[in-house]
């Protein structure tokens, strides 16, 4: 690859208690007076207090029901360009083949190198074109994809693409962009000199916001494009994906490609002159 790579990428219940209060009434009796003495009979006539409620509160089996976060209601902590957050690939060969597939050939088979590990959730995999009949061996590498493993789904997400004929000099990665009509300029090649310059959502490249065509180089050496795309569709804190590719015109060839994410902040305010 050239020297122009990207850089990558928180009742108590009140228990109500009452008070029984018993009460004994009669008249005092004469000094000289026996104690009253009661009869077996009349003893037997007395009801027997109730027994002390049992005041213990019952044993209650909580049950916690287990609960998955649902990851298309969640965010990813870092912005990536495929697939959407609420799609887990288990692994990064999964991720990268899906997005050759949707965005960068239109026929075939993608064609993969091997992963290369970098970190202990990241690591690259270069996008291979073995021929329109698949002869070519070994295969032509065409460019890198970068790979994350990103939460809250922990699945395997492609974060950039680049390769050796497009350069994209603005906007940069991660870039915070207002909606509205944005500058997409840089150095690239393409067959008969076309640069294919487009912004779309993660994990939906037929969903575009817009496309333009740009002007590049037509052969080995890359020309300077510039082209202004309509992000007005896009709502504040999406990631938009800004991609552009020199197709040669074989749909099993990925041709040359770049792209990373952006995200899209609110528009700023229109201050208005003081009134008299």
């Amino acid at each position: 690859m050239g020297d122009r790579r990207r850089r990558r990428l928180g009742r108590i219940g009140i228990l109500g208690v009452v008070g029984l209060a018993l009460s004994a009434c009669g008249a005092d009796p004469a000094p000289s007076a026996e104690p009253a003495q009661l009869e077996p009979a009349q003893l037997e006539a007395v009801p027997a207090l109730p027994e002390q409620a049992d005041r213990s509160a019952p044993a209650v089996d909580v049950v916690v029901p287990e609960v998955t976060p649902d990851p298309a209601q969640q965010e990813l902590v870092q912005p990536a360009i495929w697939p959407a957050a609420d799609v887990v690939f288990a692994t990064p060969e999964e991720a990268a083949a899906d997005f050759v597939s949707a965005v960068l050939i239109s026929e075939g088979e993608p064609v993969l190198g091997e992963f290369l590990q970098g970190d202990s959730r990241s690591g690259e995999i270069a996008v291979l074109f073995a021929g329109e009949t698949g002869d070519l061996d070994p295969p032509q590498e065409m460019g890198i994809l970068g790979l994350r493993q990103i939460g809250p789904t922990d699945g395997w997400y492609v974060i950039f693409a680049i390769s050796d004929g497009v350069v994209i000099d603005a906007p940069s990665a991660l870039q915070e962009v207002p909606a509205g009509t944005v500058t997409v300029s840089g150095e690239g090649r393409g067959f008969e000199g076309t640069l294919a310059v487009s912004a779309f959502p993660p994990g939906d490249a037929a969903a575009t916001f817009d496309l333009q065509i740009g002007a590049g180089g037509a052969f080995g050496d890359l020309e300077p494009y510039s082209v202004e795309l309509d992000l007005s569709g896009a709502a504040s804190g999406d990631v938009v994906v800004i991609l552009v590719q020199g197709d040669t015109g074989l749909g099993a060839d990925p041709g040359t490609f770049g792209a990373f994410p952006i995200v899209i902040t609110a528009p700023p305010t229109e201050t208005l002159p003081p009134t008299k």
